[in-house]
């Protein structure tokens, strides 16, 4: 015979003995209990309220507490935040994300208001902003379309009139 049968023959051998070991003094039912795994679709008890106490003699029993539902819908908002006043600006803390839909764009000035010299910069239409926060008490710089400021930088402010930026985030 040769030596690459011997050692199939070998192998063999010894995976029989193997198995027959580990399968000794197991009887059929057993081994087929370990193998098969039994389903089970007991679901658990619900969970009942705890049984009221009896009130002393002479006292009238308190109702237990009626447990309330969950709300419904999507969660509600957190409030924003109470306007703080710092160098006379009443200012609301609010992170988000706008886009400018002004066309023409949107000038970034040095301070709420409109003067002469204070235009630090420009915001294409389209362009997204980051925005830190409003001014509520700027000064009106288009008649009738309100006092509100966005801050979108340290000393960075844009005009906020109604429909010139939009939140996106």
């Amino acid at each position: 015979m040769p030596r690459r049968s011997v050692l199939a023959v070998a192998l063999c051998g010894c995976a029989l003995a193997f198995l027959a070991a580990c399968s000794r003094g197991k009887s059929d039912a057993q081994t087929a209990a370990q193998l098969t795994p039994i389903a089970t679709s007991a679901a658990p008890p619900p969970e009942t309220p705890p049984a009221p106490t009896p009130a002393p003699a002479g006292q009238t029993p308190t109702p237990a507490p009626t447990p309330v539902p969950a709300p419904f819908g999507p969660p509600t908002p957190a409030p924003t935040a109470a306007p703080r006043t710092v160098n006379g600006l009443l200012i609301q803390d609010e992170v988000f994300v706008g886009v400018v839909r002004e066309a023409g764009g949107l000038r970034i000035r040095s301070a709420p208001r409109i003067e002469p010299g204070n235009v630090v910069g420009s915001v294409a239409k389209d362009t997204p902003v980051n925005v830190e926060g409003r001014v509520l008490n700027g000064q009106e710089a288009e008649p009738g379309k309100g006092t509100i400021w966005l801050i979108v930088g340290p000393s960075q402010y844009i005009y906020a009139a109604p429909g010139y930026v939009e939140r996106i985030r």
